[in-house]
């Protein structure tokens, strides 16, 4: 069983979390902002339910 989906994306949102701590650009910051809302948000829900519904 893999625990982890779409592994490229996580990579992203590491990338993303660590341009976060220099980026003073506020477009970059509310891209950030949507990007976690619709894309990690909604993948560390997935990894959270896979957990609970396999261990």
């Amino acid at each position: 069983m893999e625990v982890i989906d779409d592994g490229h994306v996580w990579i992203e949102a590491l990338s993303s979390r660590n341009l976060t701590t220099h980026a003073y650009d506020e477009q970059f910051t509310e891209k950030f902002v949507q990007d976690i809302q619709q894309v990690y948000f909604p993948l560390f829900k997935s990894l959270y339910e896979k957990l609970l519904e396999e261990y």
